[in-house]
């Protein structure tokens, strides 16, 4: 009798789990995190460069941050707006000077999810990126330390894993992909800047039910 039983006392118990982690991933959330910013047009620039045998140098990687506020619909939805910080990059070219780049922006984003074990869940990403970043000359090419500015918007996508950490709190880890594309003159030198920013960071959240 008892192993008969087993099997629905699993299914129950389960079930309970399942109902339990809907009621407490519903709700208002906000949270912060940062992490690792890697950009692909300054390493581009940089090689494209040194096949011309130019001796270019770049640096397309720092430190970048966000901080961020949501709904959360149930274990399958989200709504999600934030403020990131994508950090700087840049690119040097000998007798002419260094470009270098400071970017950020505004994402609203679609956050679909699902429940796996133990207050884990893995989660996607996809909405609109609106972004507003600085271009700063600086060397020979220009003496007087030019700037420019430029704004857009683009898409955002990515993903990631969530731990929940007791009733109102959640550590994530994830991934995600925002695109600038724009052609910004800094003193007559044309610069397109064209490039996927990728952010690998790691958030902690708080859930208000």
């Amino acid at each position: 009798m008892y192993r008969r039983c087993m099997p629905i006392l699993t299914l129950l118990a389960l079930a309970a789990g399942t109902a339990q982690a809907q009621q407490t991933d519903h709700g208002l959330y906000i949270g912060a995190g940062g992490g690792h910013i890697e950009q692909s047009d300054a390493v581009f620039l940089a090689d494209t460069c040194n096949l011309l045998q130019l001796g270019c140098t770049s640096d397309g990687t720092s430190t970048g941050f966000k901080v961020f506020a949501g709904y959360q619909g149930g274990p399958g939805f989200g709504l999600e707006a934030a403020y990131v910080k994508l950090g700087e990059a840049s690119i040097t070219v000998p007798d002419i000077g260094t470009i270098s780049t400071d970017t950020q922006g505004l994402t609203v984003s679609l956050i679909p999810s699902i429940p796996v074990a133990g207050g884990v869940s893995l989660f996607a990403r996809g909405g609109v990126f609106a972004w507003y970043a600085d271009a700063t000359g600086t060397g020979t090419a220009f003496p007087g330390g030019e700037t420019s500015e430029g704004a857009g918007y683009s898409f955002v996508y990515g993903g990631g894993a969530a731990l929940r950490l007791g009733q109102n709190a959640k550590v994530r880890v994830e991934w995600e992909r925002m695109n600038i594309d724009e052609k910004v003159d800094i003193d007559g030198f044309s610069y397109d800047l064209n490039t996927d920013i990728d952010l690998y960071s790691a958030s902690i959240v708080l859930q208000f039910h």
